[in-house]
């Protein structure tokens, strides 16, 4: 089976399910047990492998007890996980751009990050980030300083690569680009 490509709104799905399951206190082979699933199958969905459809899934979360308002969250990400590009709007109709964020990047196993002409974000300091959100656009309901606080968690598995220009023609200076990447792990 080819490997997929993992996505945002399939991380968020996939961490939503999980979260779900452990809440039961069984294991996945007790759990599919019960659901009358063959382990397989309830191991597909939590490595974002598919093999439900959204009637199992329901089942799933009602036997999970999962409150109404979660499981029609977890429905509508399971209904994305094709889509392209991936924006979650809260209730209050504004996006948590920066939680989201924060939550990808503790969810990913390894990001990759090519940048011309930015340091990426997890590499900022927090004077570069102040200069950042003074020269560009601002928005007055911000509070720019929480979000520099939030993003300066310590980082020491990372690892910075500069390639010199003086190499010659290099596949990255085509443009800027951000790859994330999890790996599952069966339970």
């Amino acid at each position: 089976m080819p490997r997929r490509k993992s996505s945002v709104v399939g991380r968020e799905f996939g961490e939503g399910v999980r979260y779900a399951i452990e809440q039961t206190g069984m294991t996945h082979r007790k759990l599919a047990e019960e659901l009358g699933w063959d382990e397989a199958k309830l191991s597909d969905l939590v490595r974002g492998k598919g093999g439900v459809d959204e009637s199992d899934l329901k089942q799933l979360l009602g036997y999970c007890r999962v409150k109404p308002a979660e499981a029609r969250h977890l429905l509508a990400l399971f209904r994305e996980t094709r889509e392209t590009g991936y924006l979650e709007i809260p209730e209050d109709g504004q996006p948590d751009q920066m939680r989201i964020l924060i939550d990808q990047e503790r969810l990913a196993n390894e990001i990759t990050v090519w940048s011309m002409n930015l340091i990426p974000g997890q590499l900022q300091t927090a004077d570069y980030m102040r200069a950042l959100s003074e020269r560009g656009v601002r928005d007055a309901s911000v509070d720019y300083e929480d979000r520099i606080a939030a993003r300066m968690a310590q980082r020491s598995y990372i690892t910075v690569r500069v390639v010199p220009t003086a190499l010659g023609a290099h596949a990255g200076v085509a443009g800027s680009f951000l790859r994330s990447a999890t790996r599952s792990t069966s339970r």
